[in-house]
């Protein structure tokens, strides 16, 4: 983010924070005129940023920034920063608020160099526009994205949770009880997705997230996956190398191994009985190995049965798993709704209707540019081939290594 090297050198006085204040737009008028009218009271800058934030009209974050030097970096598009939920190989995520709704989202920044490339932007702006058209109760919403400067973006339902990657992380496996209601939960989500003709490609416990208050499991980055797949390189541990193979080696289905963007539903299904196998054991099916034995071991090895780590999952539980990550995509459930009928009768809460859920989040108004239409660039497809083609003979050295 760029670095206000003026706003370092100039703010000494509370008269410097106000004139910040002011410029970046963080305070509204009613806030800025009960400053101004106090600006006397205060003997340093500090003591007023102590104030405004005692007063919940700055956060922590906001003001260290500001003093770092970076109060730019608070104002993106129609949104004000407020702090930094996280950051990963993609970029970094943010709580923000809209200027005009007043609404509170998850602002997601891609790297920089993703938004250097215009066919990428191009391509993740055209998949935003698809996940527009997703509105389910186990789907985070997706309600904005455009450039800002270097930077790409796009704003999401903010959820007060976590992920249920940390929740295994901080807790432990969860209860057999919990564990089929949050897969469920998910795959009713998927479902809605799969209705629209969308595959997410990267089903895992850390794009699951988890609201506090009402234990629903959204999805997250519904058809960001899709989008970055082939140009955006290595992140975090998810393979998207080159168009080699997109989605993370721990949760990845064969066929996906083998051929990305050939994938359909069913390679989320098989995602989906990774992520449970995970829920259940607090470890994915092959937890140890490198990214091209796991591979292997996804396309031909079987999992420890999951009985084995956890007795007290019922055999007709351990049965719907095994059907989840069938080898054959055509062994499988071939609906997440299957899923979710499958283990309706393990679920306490078994005609969840959502009546206490909160209403929908309503999109807020965009100040950004519109995202146009554009035409599909077809040249990246033979990279995926080529890749894929790779891919496999790596596999098939491998396999004849470890025999």
């Amino acid at each position: 983010m760029p670095v206000d090297r003026v706003a370092v050198m100039t703010i000494a006085s509370a008269a410097d924070l106000l004139k910040v204040l002011r410029e970046q737009g963080l305070l509204d008028k009613a806030q800025l005129t009960a400053v101004g009218q106090q600006l006397n009271s205060f003997v340093d800058a500090r003591a007023l940023a102590r104030d405004v934030m005692q007063r919940d009209w700055l956060t922590p974050y906001q003001v260290n920034q500001i003093f770092l030097g970076k109060a730019t970096s608070l104002s993106l598009g129609p949104y004000v920063v407020l702090q930094r939920l996280g950051e990963g190989g993609m970029g970094q995520v943010f709580k923000a608020r809209h200027r005009l709704s007043g609404q509170i989202v998850a602002l997601k920044l891609l790297r920089p160099d993703m938004a250097k490339n215009p066919e990428l932007a191009s391509r993740f702006k055209r998949e935003i526009r698809v996940g527009q058209k997703l509105a389910h109760p186990n789907v985070v919403l997706c309600f904005d994205a455009d450039h800002s400067g270097e930077h790409l973006w796009y704003a999401m339902e903010f959820v007060e949770g976590m992920d249920l990657a940390k929740r295994v992380q901080e807790q432990g496996p969860l209860s057999v009880i919990e564990a089929c209601d949050y897969i469920a939960q998910a795959a009713r989500g998927l479902q809605h997705a799969h209705e629209q003709g969308m595959v997410h490609r990267d089903i895992k416990p850390s794009n699951l997230l988890l609201s506090e208050k009402h234990r629903v499991v959204k999805l997250l980055d519904m058809g960001l996956a899709r989008s970055l797949g082939a140009d955006c390189g290595s992140f975090s541990s998810t393979l998207t190398q080159d168009g080699m193979v997109m989605g993370t080696p721990d949760y990845i289905a064969p066929e996906q191994a083998l051929d990305s963007h050939g994938a359909d539903i069913r390679a989320d299904i098989y995602s989906l009985g990774c992520t449970f196998y995970f829920l259940l054991t607090g470890h994915p099916p092959f937890a140890s190995g490198s990214t091209m034995q796991k591979l292997a071991y996804h396309l031909h090895a079987e999992p420890p049965p999951v009985e084995e780590t956890r007795p007290d999952v019922p055999r007709d539980v351990a049965k719907v798993l095994r059907k989840m990550m069938a080898k054959k995509r055509e062994e499988r459930y071939q609906t997440p709704a299957e899923v979710a009928a499958a283990l309706r009768p393990f679920v306490k809460r078994v005609t969840r209707d959502f009546d206490d859920l909160p209403p929908t989040p309503i999109p807020p108004p965009s100040e950004g540019l519109p995202i146009p239409e554009e035409t599909e660039n077809s040249g990246w497809i033979w990279v995926v081939l080529g890749g894929s083609l790779v891919l496999v003979l790596a596999v098939a050295i491998l396999l004849l290594l470890l025999l």
